[in-house]
């Protein structure tokens, strides 16, 4: 800290500093009262006069440059003051987050990532971010939770961040409309009946031998004439949609034996959502580093029983007794409920439901830790909270977890 500029002695010099300009809020409002009465006295005095008397309007306009520059002062003192704690509790913050990181990192073996679903896309610099944030976790903790987890789909989000430990995610399924080529040869309508549905991505899909002509130069030019008369005010229930084409799909004739034929077919005639329950997986939703070491601490614990058992032991332990207390109602998460015990953040007591297989106690603890954030646990930036500043069993806890849980873990 002290190298960084930033040691204990420059942070609380500047503390003192705000309780000073805060102490002299009295002064400063008795002062400017002061400077405004005695202006307004003058103009009460003299209603009529005033602005035509040099010397009285000379002594109204340097009574009121006297006001204006007291509270010009005054609000410039509180944002350069303002300005200089958060950036310097900023940077306290990162030099703690780096310090302990470089310290856990130390003790054991690290470097071990969890394992991606195919759904997971990232941009390099997120994945990157990722890879570091994850990577600071012991390596036998991790896999201790990989083993257990199922595939993990993380990504990016302007939304609150979260984890789940099992999701069924939605997939776009998008449908190719085919033509029976017959009607359209015969200028049949263009009904339901006349073409079919065929999801893009199905390799099973059958299409019907009826439905489609053999591969020769004159079924292609009679189809292309059709084609090439395409009008989007006849075919009315095609409006908007993408033009129809030739296209060659393999069509099954006997036990077997396939064959090329050719088929009419608008492209992304259509498409739905739907539920991809063929590949089920974790999710983590992050905004920025704190939010991606917060939820993989969720990770840890809901996918790690030695993490698990000892986080839910600590909170029954600090909690019991006490009564639960609304701590925010939202449509998407409903009435959230903590139990207080002076933790640097009420949410750390979250009261979960008994079978949940998390709490808020290793995620809270491990952005402390790998972030610097609610001040680190230690009251490393000034966290200023209703409940007390610093919590060094919660920090223990976490530090003792992140020295020795798993420790030679065997698949």
């Amino acid at each position: 800290m002290d190298n960084a500029g930033v040691g204990d002695a420059e942070f609380n010099a500047l503390k003192e500093q705000r309780k000073r300009w805060v102490a002299g809020q009295h002064d400063y409002d008795r002062e400017v009262n002061d400077l405004m009465s005695a202006q307004t006295a003058i103009k009460d005095d003299n209603p009529n006069t005033w602005y035509k008397d040099p010397e009285l309007s000379a002594q109204v306009k340097e009574l009121g440059e006297q006001w204006s520059k007291l509270m010009d002062d005054r609000f410039n003192e509180q944002v350069r003051i303002d300005t200089e704690l958060r950036n310097m509790a900023a940077t306290r913050r990162n030099v703690y987050a780096r310090e302990m990181t470089e310290c856990v990192k130390s003790l054991r073996e690290h470097g071990e990532l969890p394992r991606y679903s195919s759904l997971t896309k990232l941009t390099k610099k997120d994945a990157a971010m990722l890879e570091e944030v994850f990577g600071a976790f012991p390596a036998d903790m991790v896999r201790a939770a990989r083993d257990r987890a199922l595939p993990l789909k993380a990504s990016r989000s302007k939304a609150r961040a979260h984890f789940t430990s099992r999701e069924t995610p939605k997939r776009k399924i998008t449908y190719d409309a085919h033509l029976d080529v017959h009607d359209l040869l015969r200028d049949g309508p263009l009904w339901d009946r006349n073409y079919r549905h065929v999801p893009r991505d199905d390799d099973d899909y059958r299409h019907p031998y009826d439905d489609t002509l053999p591969d020769t130069p004159e079924n292609r030019e009679r189809l292309a004439e059709k084609i090439a008369a395409y009008d989007q005010k006849t075919w009315k229930r095609w409006k908007g949609r993408q033009a129809p084409q030739i296209v060659e799909v393999p069509v099954k004739v006997a036990d077997d034996v396939w064959e090329t034929r050719l088929s009419v077919a608008a492209k992304g005639f259509s498409s739905r959502m739907t539920r991809d329950r063929a590949n089920i997986v974790s999710s983590l939703v992050f905004n920025d580093r704190e939010s991606a070491a917060h939820e993989f601490g969720h990770y840890i614990e809901a996918n790690n029983p030695e993490v698990g058992y000892a986080c839910k032991e600590f909170l029954r332990k600090r909690t019991e007794g006490l009564d639960s207390k609304v701590y925010h109602t939202s449509r998407t998460y409903g009435t959230e409920r903590v139990k207080e015990d002076g933790f640097v953040k009420s949410y750390i007591g979250k009261d979960y439901p008994a079978d949940a297989n998390h709490t808020e106690v290793f995620s809270m603890g491990v952005e402390a830790v790998f972030a610097g954030a609610h001040g680190g646990l230690v009251d490393i930036d000034g966290y200023s909270a209703k409940d007390r500043k610093s919590d060094p069993e919660h920090l223990s806890l976490v530090l003792g977890l992140l020295s020795v849980a798993n420790a030679d873990y065997e698949s």
